[in-house]
C-alpha cells in the first residue's frame, strides 16, 4: 500500500478538512478522554511490556462472597451459570461438558442451557423427531490441542422437546436486527435441566437466541451461558445472580493452564512474587 503514510491529497485531503474532528493540523477528540485515574501516571507501552519492575497488586484483591445473593429468591430472575472458559466468540470449541455435567450432577433444577455445539447429536435428535426420548454421547466431539485437552463427551438421556432451523433476528441493543444462524438446532429436556444444541457456533448475547427455540430464560431458575462479556448487552439484566464457573476450554482464566512462550518471567500473577 503505497498510500500508507503519505500525505494525504486530492478528494481524500478535502475529506479529513471536512471532519469536525479536524482541528487544522490534526485530529482532536470532540469530547476530553480521560487518561487513567487521577494523579496516577500511565505508563508508555515500552514500560508495560519490558519493565524491570515486579509489578505486584499493592494490596489484596478483593473478593465478593456471593453467598448472601444466593440465599434470595430468585423471584428477580435466573441465577446465570458462566460457562465463561467454552466461550466461542474468544475461539472455544463450544462443546466442553465440565459445567452441564456439574449442574446435572448437583441435581439443579429449572435450568437453560445455551448452548452445546454438536451438529451429530441435533441430526439424532432430528431423526428421531419431538417427544421422543433419546440417549446422546452430547458434546466433547472436539479436542483442545493448544491446552493439551482432549474432548470429553457425557451421556445424557431426555425428551427432544423442538427442532428449529436456528435462525433468529436480534432483539438488541447489540447488533440489533442482525440475522443470527444457529444452524439445525435442537433441545434436549432432561426433565431438570433444557440443554440447546446447536451447528454453528453462536454466542449468547440476545434474548432472541432463547425464544428461538421455545425458552423464556427469564422464568428459570438457573442459566448456564458458554459467553464471558458479550451476554450482558441482552441478558444481563435478567439476572439475579451470576456466578463466574471455573469450566474447561481454551479461554480458560486458569493461566496454569496456558502456554506462555513470549513472555518474560517471573511476572505476577504466573508466579507467586
Amino acid at each position: 500500500m503505497k498510500s500508507l503514510g503519505a500525505r494525504s491529497r486530492g478528494a481524500r485531503l478535502e475529506r479529513i478538512k471536512s471532519s469536525p474532528a479536524w482541528s487544522g493540523e490534526r485530529f482532536r477528540n470532540s469530547r476530553e478522554v480521560p487518561r487513567g485515574l487521577p494523579g496516577v501516571a500511565m505508563p508508555s507501552i515500552s514500560e508495560f511490556l519490558c519493565g524491570g519492575v515486579r509489578r505486584v497488586p499493592r494490596g489484596p484483591l478483593p473478593v465478593v462472597n456471593p453467598l448472601d445473593v444466593w440465599t434470595k429468591p430468585p423471584a428477580s430472575g435466573p441465577v446465570v451459570l458462566l460457562d465463561h472458559s467454552d466461550n466461542c466468540a474468544s475461539g472455544g470449541t463450544m462443546d466442553t461438558m465440565t459445567v452441564l455435567g456439574a449442574i446435572l450432577d448437583a441435581g439443579l433444577d429449572d435450568v437453560a442451557a445455551f448452548a452445546i455445539f454438536d451438529p451429530e447429536a441435533v441430526q439424532r435428535m432430528t431423526e428421531a423427531g419431538v417427544g421422543a426420548e433419546v440417549t446422546l454421547s452430547l458434546g466433547g466431539k472436539l479436542d483442545m490441542p493448544a491446552i493439551d485437552l482432549p474432548g470429553v463427551p457425557r451421556r445424557v438421556t431426555g425428551r427432544v422437546r423442538l427442532l428449529s432451523d436456528g435462525r433468529f433476528r436480534n432483539r438488541g441493543p447489540m447488533a440489533r436486527g442482525e440475522l443470527n444462524d444457529m444452524g439445525p438446532s435442537a433441545v434436549l429436556d432432561t426433565g431438570s435441566v433444557q440443554i440447546v444444541v446447536i451447528s454453528n457456533h453462536v454466542e449468547p448475547h440476545d434474548l432472541a437466541a432463547f425464544t428461538a427455540v421455545g425458552i423464556a430464560p427469564e422464568t428459570k431458575r438457573f442459566v448456564m451461558l458458554k459467553s464471558r462479556i458479550h451476554w450482558r448487552a441482552g441478558l444481563r439484566p435478567l439476572a439475579h445472580a451470576v456466578v463466574e464457573c471455573a469450566g474447561t476450554g481454551v479461554c480458560t482464566s486458569d493461566y496454569a493452564a496456558l502456554k506462555f512462550r513470549n513472555v518474560r518471567r517471573p511476572i505476577y500473577p504466573l508466579e507467586d512474587l
